[in-house]
């Protein structure tokens, strides 16, 4: 068995300012990831409390120091092919970037100069009041938010944790340049900082680096403010919402004890044991069997202060009640006849498992490690727990449910689905590795083998031709639909056999239906590669037909895609496709409408399923070991030989183009929802996932991400429009879509959306400049190389370009690709893409009264291939606002 204990390679190193240094040396990715953590977070605000000066703070310390004023940080950053960003929590403050491991010196410039020398320019905290308000704002204008907060508030009734880390709109507005410099002297210091990187670096070289560049990094103010310790609870509580959406849900918070507790281990064990996993108490009882809920899970959040267990579910409205009722008789039936072993040994399996998963990933490492030190004051504190974990008993895990599953123990919050919402529709380093050879099956189907890495997992993947694109719209969502049947396993085992198999083994199983092609990905221990092909086999051989099993999963599908359609960003981006593609597939949901879920029978999926099988289309493969790879080989033809393939081609999606006399007029689509922001998004057609142009989209996906960007720094910036900016690009058999977002207050909704098509025109016009292509195409090389890291997404990778009919290194050589993009070769394939593309726009959130209307925006020089200009609004009335209101 893999030592535990070395998986995760920790070299510290003291610096002589008094921080920390600590090392992850590895040969993963060519990327390096820097972290410098101050040890301070919203509980330590003190007489600040509530204003979010935690967060406030990080924000404004990307807003210029001495060596990087303004936003020269965030740029140089960029310029290096890296990405940066920062997040503050209740405890801590992490300011981090990735970037080529040769560029590791200029990162360390660049985050120590923040970290040690801000500036705090008195003009941007207008600006970033506007922003952080927005952001604090939209805490209660999403539903998943509210509960939580809510829930917080009842776990926590004196201690600063029951407060939102973003802090309240009107004590944001209060927070000025004094009181900010005061609370950065008091708890910014080189004693509160630690420094985590990741990557191909050498630890001495390191230490010595950074230790220069934080030579006038003093150590601080080491006093610590005291909190107001928790009272023990002695009586449940509960606090109760109504809220606008079209499900009801509840939440359940335990109050558990700091991170190093003894009991933490037998807890952590119990809530995977109630709502983890497939086959955990809740989930089997409440989501499979009983159908109360639409979804169910349970989570556990611990920290050195203290810790909260919880869980988590969505349900109908009508079933509300009985939804917590039996919440609390299985939760007591834990707490009064214990788990059992069984429960137990295989929920010190799955965590055993997913901590293997997370070391494929050195950001997730790197997260590891941070929390050893926050929680513990050990970086290699997660080694050490997994062997506490492991040596839990059967006694302690019963003895710790009778202690704390106990009512006086219990915190609820609910959201009563208010009364206008919709009622559902139910019903230096290492190279990239050489791309491996395809094997031909006899079928005709191609099939890949790739080497995974050191961790003893293995990986079996099979591409099927399904999705939005090859369906219609009477049958729209079917994809989706057969993804939720397939995830319940194969005809011949019980739902709940079935999920206990996945979780006594320790496997992960994911199927999911994009908008062109479907996937089924089984993760497995090495020593558990017969049972996994045996469960791969009949997964695709012989998938569920259970009529009531599908009826509760169409059912539970309407429900969230209801709740989806009433969220400002996938309502607008769901009516731009529409609005842009037509009635061609390429414009259908992936979720599909609930006109189409509500006609759709288990036959249908299953002769829908049935038809996926044509050879042309259907990719597997395999990431293994070196000793599993023959017995792969044998597995495949196995499988091979009793599938349903097809005697006739699968009719391939029709190509799509702009029709004729029905060019976008320039108006903007009005989605009316019941919320109070808004989301703008302006989209344009885009390229084919196998065509040339792709990798100049990878490119310009980099440019209109981040905080360097050209729509960031005018809308958010500059301007103040939005609090959050981006661009979606997505890539598909017959066409994608660019799109540009912002979410908005609804007043400013048109400003925005004119500064997005303004971009747009730019783009259209000029191009990228000289310093944007290359800051873009470094960050897209450094994308590619993030997205390699683990063999799975390696594997994935190669089929899918097999899948848009390329070769197989396509898959692996993107990076390459993109680092031969010269700059005048770019923007032209940019211009042509744009030049041709068809356009659209729409504006998603509360209807603004005419009076409250933002004049039309003024006339701007228009070019050749330019849309009219944006008038002010008009209504559509499109399936989901019907259904919002």
């Amino acid at each position: 068995m893999t030592d535990r204990n070395h998986l995760i390679a920790v070299e510290s190193r003291p610096l002589p300012n008094g921080s920390m240094l600590y090392v992850l040396p590895h040969t993963l990715s060519p990327l390096a990831l820097i972290q410098a953590v101050v040890r301070t977070g919203s509980i330590h605000e003190a007489e600040y409390t509530g204003c979010g000066i935690s967060h406030f703070l990080e924000h404004m310390l990307f807003q210029g120091c001495e060596r990087y004023p303004g936003s020269g940080a965030a740029d140089r950053i960029h310029a290096l092919g890296g990405s940066c960003n920062a997040y503050t929590a209740f405890d801590h403050t992490a300011f981090y970037a990735e970037l080529p491991a040769e560029k590791l010196a200029d990162a360390i410039d660049i985050l120590s100069s923040m970290i040690s020398a801000p500036l705090f320019p008195e003009e941007k905290f207008v600006s970033e009041k506007a922003v952080i308000a927005r952001e604090a704002e939209m805490i209660f204008d999403r539903p998943e938010q509210v509960l939580v907060q809510n829930l917080w508030q009842q776990v926590f009734t004196v201690h600063p944790a029951r407060f939102p880390i973003v802090g309240f709109p009107d004590k944001i507005a209060g927070v000025d340049r004094g009181m900010m410099k005061n609370y950065y002297c008091r708890r910014y210091g080189a004693m509160r900082t630690h420094w985590l990187i990741s990557g191909p670096v050498d630890p001495d070289e390191t230490a010595a680096l950074l230790a220069e560049k934080l030579a006038d990094y003093p150590r601080g103010d080491l006093s610590e403010p005291v909190l107001s310790p928790e009272p023990e609870q002695r009586s449940e509580r509960r606090m109760q919402t109504d809220f606008a959406d079209a499900v009801s849900r509840i939440a359940l918070g335990i109050r558990m004890p700091e991170a190093t507790h003894r009991d933490i281990p037998a807890l952590d064990i119990l809530t995977g044991i109630i709502g983890q996993n497939s086959s955990s108490r809740l989930v089997r009882k409440l989501y499979q069997e009983e159908e109360l809920a639409v979804s169910l899970s349970s989570a556990g959040y611990v920290a050195a202060f203290a810790g909260v267990m919880g869980v988590n579910a969505a349900c109908d409205p009508a079933k509300l009640g009985a939804l917590e009722r039996r919440i609390r008789e299985l939760l007591d039936e834990v707490r009064r006849d214990g788990v059992t072993e069984a429960e137990l040994e295989r929920e010190k399996l799955q965590q055993r498992t997913l901590f293997y998963r997370t070391l494929e990933s050195p950001r997730e490492m790197l997260s590891i490690v941070n929390d050893g030190i926050i929680n513990y004051g050990d970086p290699a504190h997660a080694g050490s727990y997994l062997a506490r974990l492991e040596a839990v008993t059967l006694d302690e895990v019963n003895r710790t449910a009778a202690v704390y599953f106990t009512p006086e123990r219990f915190s609820w919050s609910l959201l009563h689905a208010g009364k206008n919402a919709a009622k559902p529709a139910r019903r230096p380093p290492r190279t990239v590795p050489a791309a491996p050879p395809v094997h031909r099956l006899a079928s005709g189907a191609e099939c890949v083998l790739m080497a995974r890495g050191p961790v003893p997992l293995n990986t079996l993947v099979a591409v099927l031709p399904a999705g939005a694109i090859w369906e219609s719209a009477r049958n729209n969502g079917v994809s989706a639909l057969l993804a939720e049947m397939l995830t319940g396993g194969p005809e011949e085992w019980s739902e709940s056999d079935f999920y206990d198999l996945l979780d006594n083994n320790g496997m992960e199983l994911s199927v999911s239906a994009g908008n062109n092609t479907f996937t089924v990905t089984l993760n497995y221990p090495a020593e558990t590669q017969r049972t996994a092909e045996t469960i791969f086999l009949k997964l695709l051989s012989r998938p569920r037909r259970d009529k009531s099993f599908f009826a509760r999963e169409k059912g539970n599908l309407a429900d969230q895609l209801a709740s989806r359609l009433m969220q400002v960003r996938p309502a607008a981006m769901q009516a731009a496709r529409r609005a842009l593609f037509g009635s061609h597939p390429a414009g259908l949901s992936r979720f599909g409408t609930p006109e189409s879920l509500e006609v759709l029978t288990v036959e249908e999926v299953q002769k829908f399923y049935a038809e996926r099988f044509d050879p042309a289309w259907v990719k597997f493969g395999a990431s293994c070991g070196r000793s599993d790879a023959a017995r792969c080989e044998k597995f495949f033809a196995k499988l091979d030989r009793v599938l349903p393939w097809r005697d006739t081609k699968l009719p391939v999606p029709h190509r799509w183009t702009p029709p004729e006399g029905a060019a976008w007029d320039g108006t903007p689509h009005l989605v009316t929802l019941d919320r109070e922001q808004s989301a703008v998004v302006y989209a344009l057609s885009g390229c084919s996932a196998a065509s040339p142009d792709h990798v100049v989209m990878e490119i310009l996906d980099s440019a209109l991400n981040g905080l360097s960007s050209r729509i960031f720094r005018e809308i958010r910036e500059k301007r103040s429009l939005a609090y959050a900016t981006g661009a979606s690009i997505t890539f598909g058999l017959v066409s994608g879509m660019t799109a540009l977002f912002a979410g908005t207050k609804p007043e400013r909704a048109s400003e925005a959306l004119e500064a997005l098509a303004q971009e747009a025109d730019r783009l259209a016009e000029e191009g990228l400049d000289k310093a944007e292509f290359e800051a873009a195409k470094l960050n897209a090389v450094a994308g590619c190389a993030h997205r390699l890291e683990q063999s799975s997404s390696r594997l994935l990778s190669v089929l899918l370009s097999l899948f848009y009919g390329e070769k197989a290194e396509e898959g692996l050589n993107m990076a390459e690709r993109i680092g031969k993009m010269r700059y005048g070769e770019f923007n032209r394939a940019l211009k042509r893409c744009f030049s041709r593309a068809a356009r659209t726009a729409v504006i998603a959130g509360p209807e603004v009264p005419e009076k409250s209307r933002p004049a039309a925006p003024e006339k701007r020089k228009r070019s050749r291939t330019e849309q009219p200009e944006l008038p002010l609004y008009r209504q559509i009335v499109t399936d989901q606002s019907k259904k919002s209101r």
